[in-house]
């Protein structure tokens, strides 16, 4: 497997506004066969402004954004089963998967050691799927909690009792078409430390 990633980093000449964009690709087999292999492609930016008089970071506001693309190539593959019964062979063509996605997040740094923010995020595939306990038959990628359509709206809470850790609460409200009722409702909680020495930062 081979990753690629390039970044960029720049500043204008008002000192409060620093740019990021970068781009990433990722290539391999994948485990279909000795003809399978996957490539994932993306491209991101990130957009901070920090006030010229700020106390140790705050305030502060960015934008982030990445999108992402898979082409998934899928080798033949072939289960005899049973050697004896010729009824329970699996016989599957190769096939191409195409699925895309993409988040956008706004955070604002508003007082010291907090942060409030939300996210989107999307996501989709392409062409129907396959049931193994149905004997790989066709189904609707919709009905694939994998690969169907999806979006969801996450506000978030963030806070920083320390520059080696964060605490963040986040609420998600999901919309997937694979879901009963199409909605899903849930509460994330994230901790985050960093041991050893302060990490140098970028920008």
């Amino acid at each position: 497997m081979y990753l690629v990633r390039w970044e960029n980093s720049w500043t204008p000449c008002d000192g409060e506004v620093t740019w990021l964009v970068g781009s990433s690709a990722l290539f391999g087999p994948n485990a279909t066969g000795p003809d399978g292999h996957t490539e994932i492609v993306g491209l991101d930016v990130l957009r901070k402004w920090r006030a010229a008089q700020n106390q140790r970071g705050w305030p502060f506001v960015t934008w982030q954004s990445e999108i992402m693309y898979r082409r998934y190539a899928a080798d033949n593959f072939s289960d005899l089963g049973d050697p004896l019964d010729p009824l329970d062979d699996v016989v599957l063509s190769g096939e191409t998967l195409r699925d895309w996605g993409f988040y956008t997040q706004l955070l604002w740094g508003c007082q010291p050691r907090w942060a409030y923010g939300v996210r989107y995020e999307f996501v989709r595939g392409n062409g129907p799927s396959l049931d193994p306990a149905a004997g790989f038959a066709e189904i609707s990628r919709n009905d694939d909690p994998f690969r169907d359509t999806r979006h969801r709206v996450a506000p978030l809470v963030a806070w920083y009792p320390t520059e080696f850790s964060r605490f963040r609460f986040q609420y998600n409200f999901d919309y997937a078409e694979h879901i009963d009722g199409k909605d899903a409702h849930s509460f994330w909680l994230g901790a985050e430390f960093v041991l050893g020495a302060h990490p140098a930062h970028k920008f």
